[in-house]
């Protein structure tokens, strides 16, 4: 077999494998990356206050691509309407992340309208 041709399928195959293993890290530090955050999260819901958070995106340090979202702890405020206003303040720092309030508001639940079973169509 042609010397060139080994090499070239080798130089292939290994580029290949290299970006798969990338986006495989970038997955598990993606899968650690949120477990801090969360424990404040949890913690300061208990407490009775009102977290602010950011879903960001997680991108891949090789190859860029987006791997999921991880969800940070940003603050933790005694009311909503503070919290409120935190979560507004910090939606324009970065387009691609979204800022919102925990604990999210129950809606009341809307039961559907009754039915008439008798309509021919």
């Amino acid at each position: 077999m042609n010397e060139h041709l080994i090499e070239h399928e080798e130089f292939e195959a290994g580029a290949a494998s290299e970006n798969a293993n990338c986006l495989f890290e970038a997955t598990l530090a993606k899968a650690g990356a949120g477990g801090v955050a969360s424990i404040k999260i949890n913690e300061a819901i208990h407490a009775g206050l009102f977290v602010v958070v950011c879903d960001s995106p997680f991108h891949c340090r090789a190859t860029d691509a987006i791997v999921g979202s991880v969800t940070y702890f940003k603050s933790a405020h005694a009311t909503r309407e503070e919290a409120e206003l935190a979560a507004s303040q910090c939606s324009d720092e970065d387009c691609e992340d979204r800022y919102y309030v925990l604990p999210r508001v129950s809606l009341p639940v809307r039961k559907a309208a009754p039915t008439d079973d008798l309509i021919p169509f």
